[in-house]
């Protein structure tokens, strides 16, 4: 007799619904599992017996063979332990279900038949609600993941027995709850204003009015930001910061966010990603694996974690340089590809990169007063930031020591609530604008579109002309800079970008300058 059961499998973000096929004959006893399988997939088959044995079925030696197809891809994961049994038992004839396909399974099976939690859930549901399934059978420890995608009916399963008595009685043309199978209500994701978990807030920001502006702008555009100052000044504290302007995720982005950390195994809390984006600081001491993805089984880095959200690097001098120049070609075209003999595996890369240095080994150059350190002691620590790389950094600060009277001062500053709100109205003037486009931020401008968008007056042309040549900008560095005009043109409300737009993007580009120099 043949059982089945409908899956899926990951391969990055990328899911591949499978079917689970058995078959049962006569024949010399053994249990075959084909179909392009990795160790810990086979490995499912004393975990399958033993659960089934759990039960009281008795199975008789026969000749088993098992297929997960499509069989060019190789498959990972425990995840198809559940309907392998289902498959079998089906086989068996231990299991009758007319309407099987029609219900997606995914778990995990323990020796005693209880159904355990995997990574990559959420991707997998969304998936096969889109390819028309609506009936879903995870581990009752995914529910939170499940739960987050409205319209589908999911029975949260604790144990095999649990579904194999929810499909005795299965129809799908029963219009009543049966009391296994639970409809997701639509739910309303918004940001949670009072959920600050860590973060600080601008009012609480002493001074630095220049780097609360180069903030705003890096963040109204989701520009790359670098900041260079002395240590004690600020740097990482308004990092975490920024966190708090960035706008509310979209429902979309909701998704994307969770559906990554549910492929690394992060998705813990139900309403943990809908109320924030991401905010990812690693230690300098991380691998490029780390950063990137990678591991056996593939896993998506630091770099995805911070997807529709900031990657901070702080001390970034010190991260090892085949590391930081991994970024190069993610923040170019938002996405990290890695190819392995078993398949390629894509993980999204739409994040903000902010950054924070000292200006040299000790920490207080230009300030001859205080910095002991030679002038090739200051060359070679900033030459471990490559040009390249520069090049895809936006905006650039100087980060000036706070003063006596700015830290004892009485005065408000302005709150994240208040800035968040100025971000929000920009980014919604820039999402409405690139509607017909499949991008919504200025950082995210094509060359084709940065002459569409970021026109320029003849005047101000050949005012860019003289800038263009005597800081022998580059073709990069210059639309970079076009972008970061078109952001400050868009907080103030302006379709057209004014020479006051140019100034403030070329300021923090001229920063750059003095520190590098040419090679930037």
């Amino acid at each position: 007799m043949l059982g089945s059961a409908i899956t899926a499998m990951m391969q990055g973000m990328k899911c591949i619904i499978c079917r689970v096929e058995c078959e049962v004959a006569d024949g010399l006893p053994m249990f075959n599992m084909v179909g392009y399988l990795s160790g810990e997939v086979k490995e499912a088959r004393e975990r399958i017996l033993s659960a089934i044995r759990q039960l009281g079925y008795h199975l008789q030696p026969m000749r088993i063979t098992m297929n997960i197809s499509p069989g060019y891809f190789k498959k990972s994961g425990t995840g198809y332990d559940l309907p392998c049994a289902l498959a079998l038992l089906q086989a068996y004839a231990f299991l009758k279900c007319e309407h099987i396909d029609k219900i997606f399974f995914a778990g995990e099976l323990s020796l005693k038949g209880e159904v355990k939690g995997i990574n990559g859930i959420l991707p997998m549901l969304i998936e096969a609600s889109k390819q028309g399934y609506e009936y879903f059978v995870v581990p009752y420890e995914n529910r939170a993941e499940a739960y987050k995608l409205p319209g589908i009916k999911v029975l949260p399963a604790l144990s095999l027995k649990e579904v194999i008595d929810c499909l005795a009685s299965f129809s799908p043309d029963s219009q009543e709850d049966d009391g296994f199978f639970k409809l997701n209500e639509a739910k309303v994701l918004h940001y949670a204003s009072d959920n600050n978990n860590g973060i600080t807030d601008f009012c609480n920001i002493k001074g630095q009015i220049m780097l609360k502006r180069a903030c705003e702008v890096a963040a109204s555009g989701m520009h790359n930001l670098l900041m260079i100052g002395p240590p004690g000044t600020g740097k990482s504290l308004i990092a975490n910061a920024m966190s708090g302007i960035l706008p509310e995720l979209s429902e979309d982005e909701v998704l994307d966010v969770a559906s990554v950390y549910s492929v690394a195994g992060l998705l813990n809390d139900e309403d943990e990603l809908a109320n924030k984006r991401p905010f990812r600081a690693p230690h300098h001491s991380i691998s490029t694996a780390g950063l990137v993805g990678g591991g056996n089984p593939i896993r998506p880095g630091e770099i995805s974690l911070a997807n529709h959200g900031v990657l901070f690097l702080d001390e970034l001098p010190e991260f090892k340089r085949q590391t930081i120049e991994v970024l190069r070609q993610p923040l170019e075209e938002k996405q990290i590809r890695i190819t392995r003999a078993t398949g390629t595996f894509d993980f999204p890369a739409h994040f903000s990169l902010v950054t924070a240095m000292n200006p040299c080994p000790c920490g207080f150059y230009p300030d001859l007063n205080r910095c002991k350190c030679t002038k090739v002691q200051i060359e070679n620590y900033l030459n471990k930031i490559s040009g390249p790389l520069l090049n895809r950094i936006d905006i650039c600060v100087e980060v000036d020591e706070v003063k006596f009277k700015d830290m004892e001062s009485e005065e408000k500053a302005e709150s994240s609530e208040e800035i968040r709100e100025r971000v929000t109205k920009t980014i919604e003037r820039q999402k409405k604008r690139y509607v017909k486009h499949n991008f919504s931020y200025n950082s995210e401008l094509t060359i084709e579109e940065i002459k569409k968008y970021c026109s320029l007056t003849p005047e101000l042309k050949d005012y860019m002309e003289d800038i263009y040549n005597n800081m022998k900008l580059g073709a990069r560095a210059y639309h970079r800079t076009l972008k970061v005009a078109r952001t400050i043109a868009d907080m103030a409300g302006r379709d057209e970008i004014i020479l006051d737009d140019l100034n403030e993007a070329l300021l923090y580009r001229g920063i750059m300058e003095r520190y590098w120099g040419e090679k930037k």
